[in-house]
């Protein structure tokens, strides 16, 4: 298995993914590229109070016991194949993580060689538009792709660390969590939506913009990154409110670090809706 972040050029000859929403595809995208979300593979919370009972407001994957035909439809629909090197992007800070959720699904459930666009769309349009011009992007709807793509699941459960394990953790305080959100959603000053804000007991601040240059799409570099990090850490564990800014952190961690670095998918927006779970620095 490989996982590198690559320039626009290193792009070329790969399978392209663009990780955004519809409409920001459908307004400009590099050419070639299939869109598929991150929405595609998260269970449907119907239980759940609104909003979180919306598209975009839950975190947790779908279930393979139940819904692994599902996710092979998802796969062969979006012309996945086994053995495949796929380029997934999306646009920096401001997809706040889209094109990170998505590469860590897939590199879950087992695609094996996995680059991320480093400066997303945007740097991409930067490098390409000098050379070719109005050329460099393509426009409209998805292209289609073959159906008869065979992609084989082979959940790694080693990057992903489920609701009864967490709570488990957290109780006994035996692995290094990072809370990948704002210190204001950290300190519980953010987002009214939440039954109750703060974060989670024994975690420490790993905030989303810090993963970037000042004033980019890029990611920091290597170097910067592991300063950033500190000192040791015990099974390192990364949440936020969905799992998409985590599991960027996730993804740069490995890249930068050769470590995994498990997620918590379905989030602090999971925590906070089950009261017997302590939160810090909560507001009611």
């Amino acid at each position: 298995m490989t996982l590198k972040l690559i320039s626009s050029t290193e792009a070329k000859g790969t399978y392209v993914i663009d990780a955004r929403s519809r409409q920001e595809y459908d307004r400009g995208h590099i050419p070639g590229a299939v869109h598929l979300e991150w929405e595609a593979f998260v269970e449907s919370p119907d239980a759940n109070p609104a909003p979180f009972n919306q598209k975009g407001w839950w975190g947790r994957l779908l279930s393979l016991e139940k819904d692994r035909e599902t996710i092979q439809n998802i796969l062969q629909e979006a012309g996945l194949e086994d053995g495949m090197t796929v380029t997934v992007y999306a646009d920096g800070p401001a997809s706040k993580g889209r094109e990170g959720r998505l590469a860590w699904t897939l590199l879950y459930l087992s695609v094996e060689n996995l680059n991320i666009l480093n400066g997303g769309f945007s740097q991409w349009c930067k490098e390409q538009e000098q050379e070719q011009g109005e050329d460099a992007i393509e426009t409209g709807a998805p292209q289609s792709v073959r159906k008869e793509c065979r992609f084989t699941i082979k959940p790694d459960d080693s990057r992903r660390i489920k609701e009864e394990a967490m709570v488990e953790v957290v109780q006994e305080n035996s692995a290094t969590i990072w809370d990948v959100r704002t210190k204001d959603e950290f300190d519980g000053l953010l987002h009214p939506y939440l039954p109750r804000k703060g974060h989670i007991p024994g975690a420490s601040l790993m905030p989303f913009p810090s993963l970037f240059e000042e004033g980019s799409t890029r990611f920091i570099d290597r170097d910067t990154y592991l300063k950033m990090l500190g000192g040791k850490r015990i099974e390192p564990i990364a949440y936020c409110e969905l799992g998409l800014r985590a599991a960027t952190l996730a993804l740069i961690h490995e890249i930068y670090t050769g470590e995994k670095l498990r997620i918590f998918d379905s989030g602090f927006i999971w925590w906070s809706l089950n009261s017997n779970l302590p939160v810090i620095g909560s507001i009611y």
